[in-house]
């Protein structure tokens, strides 16, 4: 039976979605109603081990491919999530850039030669992540901690990120064209009640680009709202993009699926359950 929790996720993922721009019928089958395009849970392997391959989850899961992509002795481990969810992705912590910090992404990959699941194109899309940031990230201003993305600034990109706990969503759908960014929701440090944030990043079919932010209260057994934000600049027009762009989770990936070094790796620094990209 699905858990309170399980169920939960399903119903904030589906909440705030709409369509999608067509694919090819052929490879992918156009859909009318809200659609999870692609998601991973983390649950494998058993906690404390190295994250390696991933399962994907979703109705597009056989057109994609998940993996972690490491580099420095960099590892991913798999650790619990939030209460009720099983395992999460433990990132690696913070170190210095001159001590030649590990790195840890990972990569979700469209592989199918003539469709593109992850394209949201100019509808309605949200991208989720539940996440539990370490108390110490660095002071480094250019350093970051991501959460989700797909695209590279200055180019088109749709991104999630908690730099210096301070939970924002980003698109820009021209490249070198205006940046539309939720206000900025500042995520407290961990207490012995609050450890894990769910943050929703919604881009409408209109171009609002909104921000929900919910914690997990240990002592209510729940997930409550915390904060929302929501950008002043439109974010409407097609983030479709080159279809072997990788979307990457905790870091940034370049567009062959490489660790992007410069000018930050934005390394995030804890741990990430239930992302979950959604369209329809």
């Amino acid at each position: 039976m699905m858990s309170t929790h399980r169920r939960l996720a399903t119903a904030v993922a589906a909440v705030v979605v709409t369509s999608g721009l067509a694919l090819a019928a052929s490879v992918l089958p156009a859909q009318a109603t809200a659609v999870n395009r692609g998601s991973l849970n983390f649950n494998s392997p058993p906690a404390g081990q190295t994250v390696t391959n991933l399962l994907v989850g979703g109705a597009y899961s056989k057109y994609l491919t998940a993996k972690v992509v490491t580099l420095n002795g960099g590892r991913a481990v798999s650790e619990p999530g939030p209460p009720g969810y099983g395992n999460s992705i433990d990132f690696p912590a913070y170190q210095p850039a001159n001590q030649r910090p590990p790195f840890a992404i990972v990569s979700l990959r469209n592989n199918t030669s003539t469709g593109d699941p992850l394209n949201p194109g100019t509808g309605n899309f949200t991208w989720q992540a539940d996440f539990s940031l370490d108390d110490f990230v660095g002071t480094e201003a250019i350093d970051g901690d991501n959460i989700v993305q797909r695209g590279l600034s200055p180019q088109r990109q749709w991104k999630l990120s908690v730099d210096d706990h301070r939970a924002q969503c980003f698109v820009r759908i021209t490249a070198n064209g205006t940046l539309s960014q939720t206000p900025a929701i500042h995520i407290p440090l961990q207490t012995s009640n609050i450890r894990w944030y769910r943050a929703i990043c919604n881009r409408s079919l209109s171009g609002v680009l909104s921000l929900r932010v919910y914690a997990y209260w240990n002592s209510n057994h729940a997930w409550l709202l915390y904060r929302t934000a929501t950008s002043t600049v439109s974010a409407a027009g097609s983030l479709g993009m080159t279809r072997t762009i990788p979307v990457s989770i905790g870091g940034k990936l370049n567009d062959s699926g490489g660790i992007q070094l410069n000018p930050s790796t934005d390394q995030f620094n804890g741990r990430i359950d239930n992302v979950v990209l959604t369209v329809g």
